[in-house]
């Protein structure tokens, strides 16, 4: 098992090229993003389609449904 330093890979970034929030996970050698975003929306069919990152949530307050963003698909959490 290779051991990466944290100095020693990319962090990771926006779609401008901006840091994100994130921290770094030494058993996988990588920067992974910070679960702390939750999006509120009116309805269940006005989830972002574009800038979202994994680990975001979205909540409904119509609905009171809760989704998460796995990294290609909102995942409705029961």
């Amino acid at each position: 098992m290779t051991v990466t330093g944290y100095d020693e890979v990319s962090i990771l970034r926006d779609k401008d090229g901006l840091p994100i929030p994130q921290y770094y996970d030494s058993i996988a050698g990588e920067f992974k993003p910070l679960v702390e975003s939750v999006i509120f929306g009116a309805g269940d069919g006005n989830r972002p389609v574009s800038g979202k990152y994994t680990g975001q949530g979205y909540f409904s307050i119509e609905t009171a449904r809760i989704w998460f963003w796995d990294g290609s698909d909102w995942v409705e959490v029961e």
